[in-house]
């Protein structure tokens, strides 16, 4: 309910009503009229300059209708967002000349074909045909079935043998030592309780949406707590381990002498000496689970407005915390384009360190 001063102009039936809110149009008898204005629809009595109105449309349908013109907007500024990919180059681009025998060796080995389901193939043949050809036969049946899985699991060995690539080291007493402060680096780096790979990113253009972050980012979770961090690779034996990190569909496999890239079926490398590694520290606006060893450092809202402070139009709007994250970015001249984040700081440093004494010491 609301009194106010009105001020009109009659032209005919109808009459013109000017306020601070626009110009609106009614009609009607001395007393009653119905009208539009730009607050709506409405009717409206009184007389001598007093007026009652009330609205024709539900008085709480204008908030409703505000926040689906915000979300609205926020779903726009969510497209304007484009997200460039941050992706190493083709595998095949990724070369090593000090590492292209072990690359050739490697494609052609696990690109090799496997012989053993064509021996199972041939035991299922040829035991539908005792069964259906030779009526049953089960003096003939039972040793052609025990012949065919002993063959099929002797070949299946003799596959795996073929596909396997042997890698032998024997390091020097400077460069077994640098590789093993590799493995204390990567140890201390798989401990953080978050790692992810980061395939994606881009400039946020209307920072309010975003928690007042001014960049977005697309994240993949890659660490483990169940697993030692040194993962199994099926078609490679060593007498080492090897430190591995998952980039989407490749994984980095960190030698003593360089980085094996695998993607699927296929092989490539990249020296130490052709690599970059830049460590740096980064605020998030963490709306997922916090890790457990986060520092953090600020809070902000879901929705902020100008000021910073939280938007009010928005009932669900949370707190949100600002951790202190980590970013290790690995960059080359042939390609290799991936980034990590981790939720500890401090851990960055050692693993670059460590690279790069391997790198001098392979350079000497």
């Amino acid at each position: 309910m609301s009194f106010y001063l009105r001020k009109s102009k009659s032209i005919g039936p109808f009459r013109i009503n000017f306020s601070k809110s626009g110009i609106g149009v009614s009609t009607g008898i001395k007393g009653l009229r119905i009208g539009t204005g730009p607050r709506g629809n409405y009717v409206h009595m009184g007389r001598k300059g007093i007026y009652y109105r009330q609205s024709l449309t539900a008085i709480t349908s204008k908030q409703p209708a505000n926040i689906e013109h915000i979300r609205n907007q926020l779903e726009r500024t969510e497209i304007q967002n484009e997200l460039q990919e941050i992706e190493s180059a083709s595998i095949d681009r990724l070369v090593d000349k000090s590492a292209q025998d072990l690359i050739e060796e490697i494609n052609t080995k696990v690109n090799s074909t496997r012989i053993f389901p064509y021996i199972m193939l041939f035991g299922i043949i040829g035991a539908a045909i005792i069964v259906f050809a030779l009526n049953s036969i089960l003096w003939l049946l039972i040793p052609w079935l025990l012949i065919t899985i002993i063959a099929t699991v002797l070949i299946y060995y003799r596959d795996e043998l073929n596909r396997t690539v042997v890698i032998q080291y024997k390091l020097e007493p400077d460069i077994e030592t640098a590789y093993q402060n590799l493995h204390q680096a990567y140890s201390e780096l798989n401990n953080c309780d978050r790692i992810w790979h980061i395939p994606a990113s881009g400039n946020i253009r209307d920072t309010k949406y975003h928690g007042g972050a001014s960049t977005i980012v697309k994240r993949n979770l890659i660490n483990n707590k169940n697993q030692s961090g040194i993962l199994p690779i099926s078609f490679i034996r060593s007498n080492i381990q090897f430190p591995i990190l998952l980039a989407g569909k490749q994984k980095l496999v960190f030698m003593p002498e360089r980085i094996l890239v695998l993607e699927d079926a296929k092989a490539g490398a990249v020296s130490y000496a052709d690599l970059s590694i830049s460590i740096s520290s980064v605020r998030f606006v963490e709306e997922s689970a916090l890790p457990n060893d986060a520092q953090v450092v600020d809070h902000t809202w879901r929705y902020v407005n100008k000021k910073g402070g939280p938007d009010r139009r928005f009932k669900d709007n949370p707190k949100l915390p600002i951790a202190l994250y980590e970013e290790i970015y690995l960059q080359s001249e042939s390609g290799l384009n991936e980034l990590f984040q981790v939720s500890r700081t401090g851990t960055g440093d050692p693993f670059k360190d460590s690279i790069q004494r391997l790198a001098s010491l392979i350079e000497i």
